[in-house]
C-alpha cells in the first residue's frame, strides 16, 4: 500500500467518526429540546389546570362580586346569563342563594328576585337593582300544574296568596252572573285563596291570579291540557272546556283579561282593589309551556297498546308535537301582538320505576273513582316499568321545542331556560312531579324576571 493510498484511508476513516460523533451530537440535541418541551407543557397544563379549578370553587363568590365597569363583557358576550354553561346552587336554608352560576364569572345573572322580596318587605334596597320594571306589569303563564305551583311559589315568596278563580268567582271567565248576582257578590277574598294541599281537582286547572298590591303587578296563570287538539284528557275530573290551547288561550287569557279590565262590570275583591282597572289589557309578558300532558298521551296510548313507554318518541309523533307548538305559538302572537312571548323550557321530573307502581299513574289518577283506581292500579300490574316521563322523551321534546323557536319565524319569542337549569334537581320536588320552593321557585322567579325586564327595558 502507498503513502497516497494510506493517507487516503485515514482521512475516510476520520471523517466517517466525525459524521458519527456529529450525529450523534444532533440526536441529543433533538431529544433535549423535545424533553424541554414536553416538561414546559406539562407545568403550563398544570398550571391551567390549577386555574381551571380555583375558578370552579369559586363559583359562587365570583357570582356576588361586582366588577368594575373595564372587566364587564360585552353585550354580545353576556346577552342572557341563564343560556351561559354552569351550575345550580342550591340552598334550601337561604332562599336567595340559590342561584344559576355560570361559569364565566363576568356572566352572572342578576339577582332579582332578591331585589324584588327586599322591595316588597320593606327592607333596605341600596345594595340591590333596580326593579322599578315590575311595577303596574301584568304577565300571563299559560301551562300545566308546574306552571301553577311555580306562579304560586313567586306569590308566596312576596307575602302573597294565588286566588283561584272558580266557577262562583266574581272574574271567572266561565261563569253566568247577572246583574243581582253580581251586587250580592262583594265576598272576602279569603275564601277563594287555596293552599297546595286544599285544592279540589277541578279547581286545579282553572286560572290563579297572584297579584302584588306596593307593586301593581299581576300574574295570571291559566291552565292547559297541552298539545291535544282530541279531549283525550275529557274524562277527567279536573278537566274543564275549551280543550285545544287555542281555544284556552282566548277564554281563560284573553276574555279574562278583557274582564278584569273593564271597570264598569267588574266588582273586583278587597284583595284586589288596586289591581282594577289593568294600565293595558295586553300582559307585558306571556309565558308558554308544554310537554307534561303530551307526555303522558303518548304512554298512555302505549301502554294501552301494550308498547314500552322507555322507547324514542317516532318521527311523526315529534312532528306533531313541533306542528302543534308552532299552530301554538302563531296563536298566541296572534291574540297577544304586542306582548313578549316566552317559550319557557320543561323541567325532568324523576323517572317511576316499578316498585313506585303507585306513582305510576298517579298523577292522571288522582281524582278518579275507587273504581276506576282499581282499574289503573290493575294496568300498573299489568304493565310493568312504564314511565310517562322517561328522560329521553322530555330530551327529545327539549330538542324538539329548541328547533321551533330557532326558527326565523319566531325570532321575536325568547327562550325561558329553567327547566334545563332545574335538569337532575329530583331531590328538591315536593312529589313525584312538582319542584319545591327551593330552589325550583326561586330560580323560576328570577327567570321569569330576567325575561320581564329584558322586555320592559331592553336591559340584558
Amino acid at each position: 500500500m502507498t503513502a497516497t493510498t494510506l493517507l487516503e484511508t485515514q482521512s475516510a476513516v476520520l471523517g466517517s467518526r466525525r459524521f458519527r460523533v456529529l450525529s450523534m451530537a444532533v440526536t441529543v440535541a433533538i431529544l433535549w429540546i423535545v424533553a424541554q418541551t414536553m416538561y414546559t407543557d406539562g407545568r403550563s397544563n398544570a398550571a391551567l389546570d390549577g386555574i381551571r379549578y380555583t375558578r370552579t370553587i369559586n363559583l359562587h363568590q365570583s357570582s356576588n362580586s361586582h366588577p368594575s365597569s373595564p372587566s364587564q363583557p360585552s353585550a354580545a358576550r353576556c346577552s342572557d346569563p341563564f343560556s351561559k354553561l354552569g351550575t345550580l346552587h342550591v340552598d334550601t336554608e337561604t332562599k336567595h342563594e340559590n342561584n344559576w352560576v355560570p361559569f364565566d364569572k363576568h356572566c352572572q345573572p342578576p339577582r332579582l328576585m332578591a331585589a324584588l322580596t327586599a322591595a316588597v318587605s320593606g327592607e333596605d334596597t341600596s345594595g340591590h337593582l333596580d326593579i322599578d320594571f315590575v311595577r303596574n306589569r301584568t304577565i300571563l303563564v299559560m301551562g300545566d300544574s308546574i306552571a301553577r305551583e311555580t306562579v304560586k311559589y313567586f306569590c308566596s315568596f312576596l307575602g302573597q296568596q294565588t286566588m283561584n278563580l272558580d266557577d262562583d268567582h266574581v272574574w271567572s271567565p266561565l261563569r253566568r252572573r247577572t246583574d243581582a248576582q253580581e251586587d250580592e257578590e262583594q265576598e272576602d277574598s279569603a275564601q277563594h285563596l287555596h293552599q297546595h294541599h286544599s285544592r279540589a281537582p277541578r279547581e286545579s286547572s282553572l286560572p290563579n291570579v297572584c297579584y302584588i298590591p306596593t307593586l301593581d303587578l299581576m300574574l295570571i296563570q291559566s291552565f292547559h291540557f297541552g298539545m291535544d287538539t282530541d279531549n283525550f284528557f275529557a274524562e277527567k275530573e279536573q278537566y274543564n272546556p275549551p280543550n285545544n290551547y287555542e281555544d284556552r288561550l282566548v277564554v281563560h287569557g284573553r276574555n279574562l283579561l278583557d274582564l278584569i279590565s273593564d271597570t264598569d262590570s267588574t266588582h273586583p275583591p278587597s284583595a284586589f282593589e288596586d289591581a282594577v282597572p289593568r294600565p293595558s289589557s295586553e300582559p307585558d309578558l306571556v309565558e308558554v309551556s308544554s310537554s307534561l300532558w303530551d307526555l303522558a298521551r303518548f304512554a298512555r296510548i302505549d301502554i294501552e297498546q301494550d308498547m314500552s313507554t322507555l322507547t324514542d318518541l317516532s318521527p311523526s309523533r315529534l312532528s306533531y308535537y313541533m306542528d302543534r307548538m308552532t299552530d301554538m305559538l302563531h296563536a298566541t302572537s296572534a291574540i297577544f301582538p304586542s306582548s313578549q312571548i316566552v317559550w319557557r323550557t320543561s323541567h325532568y321530573p324523576a323517572d317511576h320505576r316499578v316498585d313506585e307502581q303507585q306513582h305510576h299513574l298517579n298523577w292522571l289518577s288522582r281524582d278518579m273513582s275507587t273504581r276506576e283506581l282499581e282499574l289503573e292500579h290493575q294496568r300498573q300490574l299489568l304493565y310493568h316499568n312504564k314511565p310517562y316521563f322517561h328522560s329521553n322523551r322530555l330530551f327529545q321534546l327539549d330538542q324538539a321545542a329548541r328547533f321551533v323557536v330557532e326558527s326565523e319565524q319566531f325570532d321575536d319569542i325568547r327562550l325561558n331556560e329553567w327547566g334545563r337549569l332545574m335538569f337532575g334537581q329530583h331531590a328538591h320536588q315536593i312529589d313525584q312531579l312538582h319542584p319545591s320552593m327551593l330552589p325550583g321557585g326561586w330560580l323560576w322567579g328570577d327567570t321569569m324576571l330576567y325575561e320581564l325586564r329584558k322586555a320592559v327595558t331592553g336591559e340584558v
